[in-house]
Formats: structure tokens, C-alpha cells, sequence
């Protein structure tokens, strides 16, 4: 049962690009909504943030198209005007596959973003889709503790999300007038009774000049709510902050279990377990060196998967798909039992989901997860001897755990289970 409060915390964020911008039309508007955006950072006290809910792929997209406003959009990015959804490219639909593929999207997305502004620290979700119950856990892996999701139907506003390991995120939701035409005021009556924090996510969509967004938002001051423009991030510290200090309710979220499309299901496949680890035994001279930098060709390989996740469709993923092919018949990799000198777990029931090049080329990151319902002893060994070796978070950064090494390289741990790990050599 929620509290009825006096007055809430309206957090009212400008939405920028259209929901689900595919189409050379939808793309055409989007150019057309960002340029009148820019052009009012300048001169319109109001506007403090704009924000990007297609993911970062689309800040790309708006510079292959208006390459000459790269400083504008930087100038823009350090004034922190201009917010953006932690993805390469927001999932939607049935478009969360598989946790690499998850994983890969934020890493992708966070690393685009940051060419132009600091990323988001909390995990936004803008569009409806069915979750799997690894999400909690990966949302952790990158440092996030609040998860946002599109407007809810029933139940609770606010609450916890326990994944199927055991890891918990605060469960926050955005409302949006986009669809509906209601009123910030119309939004905040409604949801209300279903608020515990006393914080709301409001989403307007920004029009010419943003005049519809701003006349409603000085409509909404006339209530006694305190009514700001702010964006997704500040919305999730401030409901961090009240579940630090109150317990907020268990959710039970619809698990998601779905099958991907048969070329994407293809092209991961190949990715993680073909061509990733043969890449790794290329660039350290095992074989002749076809790719100079392997790392780098892998992450553009990724950026066409994850685009296609959305539209498996489309020519991209087609391309990527002949691409992957194409680098993995030159290596010459045929069999997967060729790849067994790479990395080698010494238990079933741990599998190996990605073996990569870190950013850097040197060393090697190898992430798995025990599939069985006990805890195991996994005992992993790469394909030669390192000088150390890292536990790190999913987006590839140190969490300060060193591991021992045996003689031969390898590494020795207990593996939670459905519990996904990485680790990091070098």
C-alpha cells in the first residue's frame, strides 16, 4: 500500500527523438526535431536537458547526416545538456536475445556516448518489452543500481526486482504523454495512488521550439508540486535515495523466454565462439595475422548485430552475417573443437559465452556462467600463461579482485549458479 502524499517530485524530461525512429522518414524527423534542438540550447533558459531514447546509435546516425555540427554537439554534450539511454541501440520488442547481446548493447552504447557526454549511471529501458531474469545481475555488472522501465499497467509504481541469482534493482517507471495527449498534471493524477517515493518520471515528447512541453509543464507549476526539468538519471538517484532510506515492494516481473531469429541466433554464435577466440589466437601470432586490428573490426561486427536485433530485415544484418562468414573462412576456423586450445573449463556445466580482445589488444577477457542449479568448482585455463588476472564487472572494468594462478595459467573459482562472471588476463 503506497502513501497519499500532498506533493510529489515531478521529473519532467524533453524527449528528442521519436519512439522507434527505423524508417527513412522517422530518421528525416528526427534530424529535423534534433537541429531545432540545438538551435534552442543556446538561447532557451527552459531547456536544460534533452533527451535520446533510441540509444546512442542515433547520435551517429545525426552526424553521418550533419557532420559539420560534430561541435555543436560536443559543446552541447559538455554542458550537459544532452542525455541519452545507455544503449547502442534501445532494445524493444523481442529484442533482448541473449546476455552477451545485452551486454555488448550497453557496452557499445556507453562507450559512443562518452565521445560526447557521461553516460547515464542508471539502467533506462524506454521501450515495452518482457525481461529475462538476468537483467538485475548485468544491470549490477555495469554499476547501475536502478533500472527504469515504460509506463506501468497495474500493480506498484516503484519497487525491487530480484533477478535469478539472487542480485536486486530499484524498479522505477517512466510515464509519457507522447501516445495519450494528457496533460503532466492528467499523468501525475492518475498515477499517484500507485507512487511510494513521492518522485515521477514524466516524458514529453519535444516539438517545434518545445512549446507544447513547456506550456505543460508551466500549466503542472499551478498544482503544489515542485515541478523541474531533469532527465531519467536524476529521477533514479532520487529513488535510490529513498530506498536506501524505506523498504520498497518485491515485483514480480513476466519472465521472458523467447527464441531469436535464426540469422541472429547464427551470427552470435559465430561471433562469441568462432571468431572472437580465433581473433585472439591471430593477434598473438598463431596464426597469420589477417586482421590488424582484431578488436576493433569485431566491434563494428557487433554494431550491425545489435542494429539488426531490432529489424533482423534489414540489409545490415545481412551484411554483418556475409561479413562474419567471410573473416571466419579466411581464418580458417571449421570446427569448434579447434577452438579448444583457446580456453578450456574443466566442468560442464560452465560455459563459455565470449572470449574477446579487450579495447586495448592486449590481454584477453573471457566471460561464462554455471548453467547447472548447484555451485561448482570451475577450474579455466586460456590458451597460454598470463602474468595476472582480474575479476572484473560486465562492462570490462577492474573490481579490484586479483586471481591466483597454477602453473600452466590457469584459474581456479566457484561458480554461483546462473550467475554470469568475467574475468580478465593480462
Amino acid at each position: 500500500m503506497s502513501l497519499r502524499r500532498a506533493s510529489y517530485h515531478l521529473h519532467t524530461a524533453l524527449i528528442v527523438d521519436p519512439q522507434g525512429a527505423q524508417s527513412a522518414a522517422a530518421v528525416l524527423d528526427f534530424v529535423r526535431r534534433f537541429d531545432d534542438f540545438l538551435d534552442h540550447c543556446d538561447h532557451e533558459p527552459r531547456l536544460a536537458f534533452g533527451v535520446i531514447q533510441n540509444g546512442a546509435r542515433f547520435l551517429e546516425r545525426y552526424l553521418s547526416l550533419r557532420p559539420e555540427h560534430f561541435e555543436r554537439l560536443e559543446a552541447v554534450g559538455e554542458a550537459k545538456k544532452l542525455v541519452t539511454a545507455p544503449f547502442y541501440l534501445s532494445p524493444q520488442g523481442d529484442s533482448i536475445l541473449s546476455p552477451e547481446l545485452f551486454i555488448r548493447n550497453l557496452l557499445l552504447g556507453r562507450q559512443t556516448v562518452q565521445v560526447f557526454a557521461r553516460p547515464l549511471e542508471i539502467c533506462w529501458l524506454p521501450f515495452k518489452l518482457r525481461l529475462p531474469a538476468y537483467v538485475p545481475q548485468l544491470v549490477h555488472g555495469f554499476g547501475m543500481r536502478t533500472l527504469i522501465l515504460p509506463m506501468p499497467t497495474e500493480g506498484s509504481a516503484e519497487g525491487r526486482w530480484r533477478g535469478d541469482e539472487g542480485s536486486e534493482v530499484c524498479v522505477g517507471w517512466a510515464l509519457s504523454n507522447a501516445e495519450s495527449g494528457e496533460s503532466i498534471a492528467a499523468l501525475r493524477a492518475h498515477f499517484a495512488p500507485l507512487n511510494q517515493s513521492g518522485e515521477m518520471l514524466i516524458l514529453c515528447p519535444w516539438d517545434s521550439g518545445g512549446a507544447l512541453a513547456f506550456s505543460q509543464m508551466s500549466a503542472a507549476r499551478q498544482v503544489v508540486d515542485e515541478v523541474f526539468s531533469s532527465h531519467p538519471g536524476h529521477y533514479g538517484r532520487a529513488l535510490e535515495t529513498y530506498a536506501r532510506r524505506c523498504d520498497l515492494p518485491l515485483l514480480t516481473l513476466e519472465p521472458y523466454v523467447g527464441a531469436a531469429s535464426p540469422q541472429i541466433t547464427a551470427a552470435e554464435h559465430l561471433l562469441t565462439h568462432h571468431l572472437e577466440p580465433a581473433s585472439i589466437v591471430a593477434a598473438y601470432g598463431a596464426l597469420p595475422a589477417f586482421l590488424p586490428h582484431p578488436q576493433r573490426m569485431l566491434q563494428q561486427l557487433w554494431r550491425g548485430l545489435i542494429s539488426a536485433s531490432v529489424a533482423p530485415e534489414r540489409m545490415e544484418a545481412e551484411a554483418s552475417l556475409e561479413a562474419i562468414y567471410e573473416t571466419v573462412s579466411a581464418l580458417g576456423v571449421e570446427r569448434s573443437e579447434w577452438l579448444s586450445a583457446v580456453i578450456k573449463s574443466d566442468h560442464p556445466d560452465f560455459v563459455i559465452s565470449a572470449a574477446k580482445l579487450p579495447e586495448s589488444g592486449m590481454g584477453l577477457i573471457v566471460r561464462g556462467v554455471n548453467i547447472g542449479t548447484a555451485p561448482i568448482w570451475v577450474r579455466l585455463r586460456p590458451f597460454r600463461r598470463f602474468e595476472r588476472a582480474l575479476v572484473l564487472r560486465h562492462d570490462e572494468s577492474p573490481t579490484g579482485g586479483t586471481m591466483g594462478l597454477e602453473d600452466e595459467g590457469a584459474i581456479r573459482f566457484l561458480a554461483e549458479p546462473a550467475r554470469f562472471l568475467t574475468f580478465g588476463f593480462g
